[in-house]
Order: structure tokens, then C-alpha cells, then sequence
């Protein structure tokens, strides 16, 4: 009696998860989110085999799709009538093209629906020749299926900091958005922050904000905003959002995660890398420092997802109290071909080195400005678009123009990230040390925050507007020469 009702359980219990794996999103536990799972193909000739997943309303997901080429005048094919048939649609391959289907072998590929068709306007998917008009494989979409879309969830408000949204919606595996944020920026040390749990705790993980900053939120003022999730870190991941105060340890704002969201799968790419050294600082979501001291020397590795024309910054501080580029002792790193620079610059001014009654101001070399270059160069790569330069330099440096790092202390630093310019001088940066950032320098135990790159579509903002001159009797004009814009200038309007 016993056994038979055991397995009257069991068997319940299996019914029931993959009941709930069709309804709502099964996340693998060993494996990345492709979407919602439709099934496998059901194979009748030319060895066609795969797996198909929604991605959205629109997109299909063929992974590990195989078929041998061997067709006369095959396509995707597509069709609302009870089965595969001449009464279908072409849908265009992973390139857009309309073409007679080649051999694949082990692929994965996304295909978009053709007309705007959704995937709930079709009753299956095939591979179909047109001349034999033969099924080759075909899978048949689920009745009630619904295809991962942007899903809304609670609004975020808080009781303090003014704090409120019009929207919060999940765009994907990866993407929160926040529709008409506003946070009135008073917390000194509030950060956009997630985590597993009931309940918002210290234990948790930093987000970026919107341009991948991780330094204390700025005030909004009913602005719509993207965060990224950073490293592999999903929505499947993750209980609640919060804005965290971490000087009064507790949350200002939070929302729950509700569970099994069907949301389409991130696009973002995510790359793994891993530090040499033990202790590592995120600095920014596409720039981090691992350092390590060894008896008189300390060495410095900086990894940073850049372009090959870009140089990554680091160093100490102009000042004990706080982190000011005016005065700082700096590496500029770069790689230029297949050889590496971490030069030694010294920060008087901030324009680039030129020379003012015989004496060198701005962003110089040590060499320039009498001192030497106490950076020792050790290796230089570029791997899957980020560069990683490790160089060491003495604690106590022979060069009276360099700061003295002291071991067992936490000290103020610098950093910024920027173009090249045709002399390979650092030109203004795009992204700096906006609030006071520091390190311990020999820190107990090893301090490790950094988290894997990621890698999406940039997507250029709106540029400044242009100004109009409608007043025709204006004769003189003031030209001003500096900054070409940033990201809203000249980057955007040229796309370099």
C-alpha cells in the first residue's frame, strides 16, 4: 500500500514540474537562458535535428540545429493551417535572405518572423520543400503558448528620498527598467543594489547606474533609466531590487522579483575573466584594478573593455583627502599593436602636456617634466575586446616627483578612461573617478568586488541639439575651443 502511494506521489510531483516548466520559464541550472523552450524538432528526412526556443513574440532560437543541405528547393517554413503544407511563408534565415537552405551542422542562430507575424499567428515550424512539397522536420507551437515578452512588476516608491516610478518593467534576462525615476540623491552612500533573501540586506550586489558607474546615486528628477545586471548575474538570480543606504544599512526603496518571469533572454554577452592578483576593485562596469605588494614593490594589473585606440588610467591621488586628478601620479596604459605601455605621467592641469613659459603643464610624462618613468612593464594582452596590462613600480619611488604608496594603509586614487589621440597621448577622458574612491593597500584578507565584463550593442545617445542663429543682424561671434561634446558631441554625430 506504502509503495503504491509513493509512487502515486512521485508521479504527481513529475506531472507538476513539467507542468510548470510549459507555464513559466524552466532556468537551467547548468546552462544560460535561451528563452521559453518550445521542444525538439520532430525529424522525417535529411537528418534535421535541433532544439527551438522563443525569444520573443517575433524570434525563434534554433540551437544545435542540423540538416544535411541536401534538399532541392527547401526553406524555413511557417503556417497557420493544422499542418505543414504549400499553405505557409518563407521565414528568412539567420542573415535576413530568402535563400534555399545550405547545410548546417550544430548551429545556433536566431530567425525573425517575417510581415511583423507573431509566433502566436503561427500553429508550427518547418522544414519544407517546396518543389517535393515533403516535411523534412517540423515542430508544432503548443495551444495557449505564450511567447516571452517585457513583463511589468510593482512600482519602486519609497516612504523617504522622494523616491518613485511610473513603470518598472523587465525588459529581458539582463535589463530593469525604471520609467520616470525620480530619488532626491540625499543618502550619501545609496546604491542601486540586489540580492537573494525576503528582504533587502547588506549582503548583496551592486548595480551599475545607467552609463556604469558604481559610485553613490546621483539624483534623478522623473528620468527613465536602463540598468544592466552585472557579470552573469540574471533576474533568475536574484529575489528583490533596492536602493540601499549603506551608511544607515537599510533599503529606501524595494521591489520583489517575482519568480519565473517569462521575459525574453538577454542579448548581452557575458566575458569571463579571471584576475592574477588577489585583491581586485570594479572601478567602473568595463574598468577594474587587481594589485598585490611584495616586499619594496607593488604590482598593478589593469583590465579594462575598451577599444584598441583607448587607454585605461590609474594611479594616486593629488590629494591625501580625497581623489583629485590635479596633482595625481598616474600609469597611462595602452596597447599599441602587440606591444604594451603603462607610461608614468604626472596631472598639473587638466588639458594635454604643452609647454607655458618654458615649463611643461597638464598631462605629461614624468620624462617630460624632469623625472623618469618608474613603471616597469611586465605583460600586455587583448582578448575578447579587453585589454589587460600588468605593470609594478617600486613603494618608494627614486623620482621626487612620484607619490609614495605606503603598504598597510588605504589611500585615495584616480582613474579615467579615454582615446588616444594621433601621437599617442592621451586625450580628455570619457570616463573618470567622479566621487572619492580608495584601497587598502595590504588588506587582511584579499578584497575581491569585480565581476565578469559584458558586452552588448552600443547604442549612441541623442546628440546635443544644434543652435540656430535667427536673429540676422548679429555680426560678431565668440568661438570657445575645449571638449568636442563627449558622447553627446562629436562621438554621437560621427559614430567615432
Amino acid at each position: 500500500m506504502s509503495c503504491h502511494y509513493h509512487d502515486k506521489v512521485e508521479f504527481v510531483l513529475v506531472l507538476y514540474f513539467l507542468y510548470s516548466c510549459y507555464t513559466v520559464n524552466c532556468q537551467e541550472e547548468d546552462g544560460p537562458y535561451h528563452g521559453k523552450y518550445i521542444g525538439k524538432f520532430n525529424s522525417y528526412h535529411h537528418q534535421v535535428s535541433g532544439d527551438i526556443h522563443a525569444v520573443d513574440e517575433r524570434t525563434l532560437l534554433l540551437k544545435s540545429f542540423s540538416y544535411d543541405g541536401n534538399g532541392a528547393d527547401t526553406f524555413f517554413w511557417a503556417g497557420s493551417v493544422n499542418r505543414p503544407g504549400p499553405q505557409g511563408f518563407i521565414v528568412p534565415d539567420a542573415d535576413g535572405k530568402t535563400n534555399v537552405l545550405e547545410r548546417y551542422f550544430n548551429k545556433d542562430f536566431t530567425l525573425t518572423l517575417p510581415d511583423k507575424k507573431k509566433i502566436t499567428d503561427i500553429k508550427w515550424f518547418a522544414i519544407y520543400d517546396i518543389w517535393s512539397q515533403n516535411t523534412f522536420g517540423d515542430i508544432y507551437i503548443p495551444e495557449g503558448f505564450e511567447p516571452p515578452t517585457v513583463q511589468k512588476i510593482a512600482l519602486l516608491t519609497g516612504k523617504t528620498n522622494a523616491i518613485t516610478t511610473s513603470a518598472v518593467e523587465i525588459l529581458d534576462a539582463k535589463r530593469i527598467r525604471l520609467n520616470q525615476f525620480t530619488y532626491d540623491g540625499k543618502a550619501k552612500k545609496a546604491y542601486f543594489w540586489v540580492g537573494v533573501g525576503a528582504q533587502p540586506v547588506v549582503k548583496g550586489i551592486k548595480v551599475p547606474d545607467e552609463y556604469g558607474y558604481l559610485d553613490p546615486l546621483r539624483a534623478y528628477n522623473n528620468i527613465t533609466i536602463t540598468l544592466d545586471l552585472p557579470g552573469d548575474i540574471t533576474i533568475f538570480n536574484i529575489d528583490w531590487f533596492s536602493i540601499f543606504d549603506h551608511e544607515s544599512k537599510r533599503s529606501l526603496a524595494f521591489i520583489i522579483i517575482p519568480e519565473a518571469l517569462n521575459v525574453p533572454p538577454s542579448l548581452v554577452k557575458v566575458i569571463p575573466h579571471k584576475n592574477e592578483l588577489p585583491n581586485c576593485l570594479q572601478l567602473h562596469r568595463d574598468f577594474q584594478v587587481s594589485w598585490e605588494i611584495f616586499g619594496p614593490q607593488i604590482t598593478i594589473q589593469l583590465s579594462g573593455q575598451v577599444a584598441e585606440d583607448d587607454y585605461l588610467s590609474f594611479g594616486l591621488s593629488g590629494s591625501e583627502d580625497r581623489s583629485q586628478m590635479i596633482g595625481a601620479d598616474v600609469a597611462v596604459a595602452y596597447i599599441d599593436g602587440y606591444r604594451g605601455f603603462a607610461t608614468d605621467y604626472n596631472i598639473t592641469a587638466l588639458t594635454p602636456c604643452v609647454k607655458v613659459l618654458g615649463q611643461y603643464k597638464g598631462v605629461c610624462k614624468d620624462e617630460l617634466v624632469g623625472g623618469q618613468d618608474s613603471n616597469q612593464m611586465n605583460t600586455a594582452s587583448r582578448e575578447n575586446g579587453i585589454n589587460i596590462i600588468t605593470y609594478r613600480r617600486t613603494l618608494i619611488s627614486p623620482d621626487p616627483g612620484d607619490k609614495e604608496i605606503t603598504a598597510n594603509s588605504t589611500i585615495h586614487i584616480v582613474w579615467g578612461i579615454g582615446k588616444l589621440d594621433e601621437n599617442m597621448e592621451p586625450a580628455f577622458h570619457d570616463s573618470y573617478s567622479k566621487t572619492d574612491v580608495t584601497i587598502q593597500t595590504s588588506p587582511k584578507e584579499p578584497q575581491n568586488n569585480c565581476f565578469a565584463f559584458t558586452k552588448s550593442k552600443l547604442i549612441l545617445g541623442e546628440p546635443w541639439k544644434k543652435g540656430q542663429i535667427f536673429d540676422k543682424t548679429i555680426r560678431v561671434f565668440n568661438t570657445y575651443i575645449g571638449p568636442s561634446g563627449g558622447k553627446k558631441g562629436y562621438q554621437t554625430i560621427t559614430g567615432f
